[in-house]
């Protein structure tokens, strides 16, 4: 075992040595880095922490389109009658302390206008990519509304090419 110790030793040293020349050795140790580059790995890991990322974002966002959704349903009053606009369910919320939107997972915007807007805001915008990561609040009359989610290029949420949104249960 000793014998084997040694041998090792020696041989480390040999490597480290001929590594401090230019000589074979170390050609024969850079072709093997080379061949086995942690670059692949590294670029592999961090596509992951970007994907991981992504989606949690898209998780905080279709959160929040339910924290909306929340909002909404606890908004009727006499005559179970939803919000007509954003600006309505905002002020009861935030006087009855039920506002529970803060961040903008994609902007990090933590203000009211760049959280949540109502959707003909939306409709009738030119740059869509202002809206990224917005909920969109659109009143259907009294009685019904939907509540939708844009992603980080501000366009709709869609799922196999329809557009996602929560309504009245």
């Amino acid at each position: 075992m000793a014998l084997a110790a040694l041998a090792l030793g020696f041989g480390l040293i040999y490597w480290a040595i001929g590594l401090s020349s230019d000589g074979p050795m170390r050609h024969q140790t850079m072709a093997w880095v080379k061949r086995f580059s942690l670059d692949s790995p590294v670029y592999q890991i961090k596509a992951l922490g970007r994907l991981i990322q992504q989606n949690a974002e898209y998780t905080v966002l279709i959160d929040a389109m339910e924290r909306t959704r929340l909002m909404v349903e606890a908004y009727p009053v006499e005559g179970k009658t939803y919000p007509a606009n954003l600006e309505q369910l905002y002020q009861k919320a935030k006087a009855q302390g039920y506002w529970t939107l803060h961040r903008n997972p994609f902007t990090k915007a933590r203000q009211r206008e760049g959280i949540i807007r109502d959707y003909s805001d939306y409709a009738y915008a030119t740059d869509k990519t202002d809206f990224a990561g917005m909920i969109l609040y659109q009143a259907m009359g009294a009685y019904d509304y939907r509540i939708y989610g844009c992603d980080e290029k501000g366009e709709l949420l869609k799922q196999d090419n329809a557009i996602i949104f929560l309504s009245r249960p």
